[in-house]
């Protein structure tokens, strides 16, 4: 005997139907998360241990650590792995190796100037070198069902300074589609108000140069904040953050696996171009890029002037968002359209039968009045070629009023007047948006439509009247 869940499942017929099945039992969706969650999160432990004692015994081997060129897929893949390592496991990977790397710290000399610099492609090489680079394919999956879209760290930015991310390693033979987002990938272009920001990052490289500011290398960028005004090397470029997007909800995500909200961010550079990446991607880029530092006062004027900047850039931000806020609730006070109620004044006899003993109303929506879209009824099909009386009119907004109209027309669906009718020329004709119920039903629907208690009702199939469900 089927219990109740198992006789409402059905043999789906696609990914879709499979999801919908999904969402629309609490009980199955509760089961698969739980599934899903339990199994990713084992697989994931042990490949990544799996992974990480592949590559030790490569370097070890090899004396040399794995290159992400290599026609070797094996050791594409151990590139890839050490490319995520925590710093501590990084360094345990680094004392395999005969001689320990040598960073070079930064000076001013290092940094370009808007003169000499500007935006440049990734070259054929690197665009190569990144499609190589191979994860095995159980990471990927195990990635995709651990972190979704929450994290927002795919590919962010293809033009310089280069910004590198955890989706951007495709796999070795996988035609792997585009992100929906794609749209979303930042690009390094022209910055419109750079002469707000040109005086502030001079100044900058002045106290650097002067020994006013000093500067720290990024690592473990999870834990870092990026706040309005701070500085940053990137790429031999002097980056400025102008604006964050923190609290706008157009421009962040939910928390990810760590507790941390994504978010997009203005960055400006000393070349006069600018980005807006996702915080973590660009955290990441100074991080996995060789030079990257972060500033800090170590006097009075340069805590005076990292202090001013950050004040100064937060009130323009706040000035911004204001403005913004503004102008959304303008628009939402204007009329997007109109949705209508109208009964039929026609006097074609098979019409005027029909009205005898059953209602007909139309219902319908336009974006222009009301009285402008009904003029020339009596010459319009739509309108049975006859004048109308309007029943109500329902101002939309911050409401699509055709997405208003189709939820009426579905809610209706079964009271169509599905006829045939003749013009006074002997042209056949269909009406379309006309239904049999009355004008008090089909106001009554409107109006629980825009309280939002119209899931509580249903229409009666028979007598066309709103009865509430269970009733």
């Amino acid at each position: 005997m089927n219990t109740p869940l198992q006789a409402q499942r059905k043999k789906p017929n696609s990914l879709e139907d499979i999801f919908a099945e999904i969402d629309a039992d609490p009980r199955l969706k509760r089961l698969v998360l739980a599934r899903t969650n339990t199994a990713t999160t084992s697989r994931k432990i042990d490949h990544r241990q799996e992974h990480k004692e592949g590559l030790k015994q490569f370097v070890a081997t090899n004396q040399r650590l794995p290159e992400a060129e290599s026609q070797d897929h094996k050791e594409r893949g151990y590139a890839y792995t050490l490319s995520k390592l925590q710093p501590q496991e990084t360094r345990e990977i680094y004392s395999l190796l005969p001689q320990q790397p040598v960073t070079e710290t930064p000076t001013p000399q290092d940094v370009d100037t808007a003169a000499d610099t500007t935006p440049a492609a990734p070259s054929a090489n690197d665009k190569k070198a990144e499609q190589q680079s191979s994860p095995p394919v159980d990471d990927i999956l195990a990635q995709i069902f651990a972190k979704g879209e929450r994290r927002g760290k795919f590919s962010e930015i293809k033009a310089v300074p280069p910004i590198l991310s955890e989706s951007a390693l495709l796999p070795e033979r996988g035609a792997a589609k585009k992100r929906k987002g794609a749209k979303d990938v930042a690009q390094a272009t022209a910055c419109s108000d750079y002469a707000t920001y040109e005086p502030l990052l001079s100044r900058c490289l002045e106290l650097w140069r002067s020994g006013d500011l000093v500067t720290h290398p990024v690592t473990n960028y999870r834990q870092q904040h990026l706040n309005v005004g701070q500085f940053f090397l990137n790429d031999r470029l002097l980056a400025l953050v102008a604006s964050s997007y923190e609290h706008d909800q157009d421009k962040a995500k939910a928390k990810d696996d760590h507790h941390k909200t994504s978010y997009r961010v203005k960055v400006v550079y000393n070349n006069a171009t600018q980005i807006t990446p996702w915080n973590y991607s660009f955290l990441e880029s100074l991080v996995k890029s060789s030079g990257s530092a972060s500033f800090e006062g170590v006097t009075d004027r340069g805590e005076r002037f990292l202090r001013e900047c950050k004040q100064k850039l937060s009130l323009a931000q706040a000035q911004e968002q204001q403005q913004q806020s503004e102008r959304k609730t303008k628009e939402k006070s204007r009329a997007t359209g109109y949705l209508y109620i109208l009964q039929t004044l026609s006097t074609s006899p098979e019409l005027t039968q029909f009205l005898q003993h059953s209602e007909l109303v139309k219902i319908g929506f336009c974006t222009t009045p009301v009285i402008e879209r009904i003029r020339n009824a009596e010459h319009s099909s739509t309108y049975l070629y006859a004048p109308v009386r309007l029943v109500r009119v329902y101002k939309c907004f911050g409401l699509d009023p055709h997405t208003f109209e189709m939820l009426m027309h579905k809610l209706l669906n079964e009271h169509r007047f599905n006829v045939t009718l003749t013009d006074s020329s002997g042209k056949k004709y269909r009406p379309e948006e006309w239904f049999t119920v009355s004008p008090l039903t089909a106001c009554e629907i409107a109006d629980h439509i825009l309280d939002g208690t119209i899931a509580q009702y249903r229409v009666d199939s028979i007598r066309g009247k709103l009865v509430k469900i269970n009733s």
